[in-house]
């Protein structure tokens, strides 16, 4: 990580790491594959829009039209690739957390779930609803992820852009979930 991120990235990286250890052992997940996702997540991080739209056709993952307009959706994509590819990890849990880190998506996976949740609120992270997201946890994980989801998509709209799909999927499939009492972890 360290010759791929800035110093930035790699401290949110590793706190990132280090929050998703202490959740996934928390909710009974292999604390050491969420720790691993959660450094890993944003190897693609520090690529411009133009990098990440080329390293994304170069693995063979074909830009939808709203990465193409808003490309830094395509770093957990790209960044999955990069981990399965170039270091070798096929874990297909720790390369889903890393591939939808930034989104979510429909049905996304415990490991997933919680690597969404602490890239958003990692202590070192100051974005707005953090703290909110940071006080459901441990306890609260799907309740966690639908407030991020909502704030990630109350941001999207702030700047006049559309929510990615994966993302209103998602929240729509865990609001009926707490509607009809469904199972939560």
């Amino acid at each position: 990580m360290r010759g791929r991120a800035s110093e930035d990235v790699y401290r949110h990286c590793v706190a990132t790491a280090e929050m998703a250890a202490d959740l996934a052992s928390y909710h009974g997940l292999d604390s050491q594959r969420a720790r691993v996702a959660g450094l890993l997540h944003d190897i693609a991080r520090s690529l411009d829009e133009a990098a990440l739209i080329k390293e994304a056709e170069r693995l063979g993952i074909v830009p939808s039209q709203l990465e193409r307009s808003s490309p830094v959706l395509l770093h957990a994509s790209v960044a999955a690739r990069i981990v399965q590819q170039e270091i070798g990890i096929t874990d297909p849990e720790i390369l889903e957390a890393i591939g939808v880190h930034t989104t979510g998506t429909l049905g996304m996976g415990a490991l997933a779930r919680v690597v969404f949740v602490a890239d958003y609120a990692e202590p070192t992270r100051d974005m707005l609803g953090a703290e909110n997201v940071r006080a459901l946890l441990p306890d609260h994980l799907d309740e966690a992820v639908l407030l991020v989801l909502q704030n990630k998509m109350d941001y999207v709209k702030r700047l006049g852009q559309v929510p990615d799909p994966r993302s209103i999927q998602l929240r729509n499939e865990l609001v009926q979930k707490e509607a009809g009492g469904g199972k939560h972890f």
